[in-house]
């Protein structure tokens, strides 16, 4: 109805582009052009990611925030990076992670906790402004 309403099968999806500098460090972005200079990157390991995640509703947004809140009796306050992961293990359904021999690593809790920070916070964050 208009946006009205959250679809409980409603998703958002954040796709990532991963990549090596030219001294073998990681680079990601969400826009691919971003990472085509080869004076700075390896253009031939460039590779694309999909993360996606269930489209939070007014409910699911209150119980997260509910879990990280802390009130006593004046203060209220929570750590936004909690949020970040509390959401990103909340409502991600699918990613198109692999591992060294091609096969689809799953969705796990562990999983999601040992991923690479760069990679946490490129997705965390659009999934932020995705849904914010």
């Amino acid at each position: 109805m208009n946006g009205i309403f959250i679809d409980p099968n409603d998703t958002v999806a954040v796709e990532i582009f991963v990549t090596k500098d030219i001294s073998g460090g990681m680079a990601v972005d969400i826009a691919k052009e971003n990472l085509e200079d080869d004076s700075v990157f390896v253009q031939d390991t460039i590779v694309n990611y999909t993360f996606v995640f269930k489209k939070p509703s007014f409910k699911d947004n209150v119980s997260i925030l509910g879990t990280l809140s802390t009130n006593d009796g004046i203060n209220l306050s929570f750590n936004p990076l909690a949020l970040r992961l509390l959401r990103f293990k909340k409502l991600l359904k699918s990613w198109t992670l692999t591992d060294n021999e091609g096969k689809l690593v799953p969705v796990t809790e562990s999983n999601i906790e040992n991923l690479n920070p760069i990679i946490a916070d490129v997705v965390s964050a659009q999934l932020e402004t995705i849904v914010s």
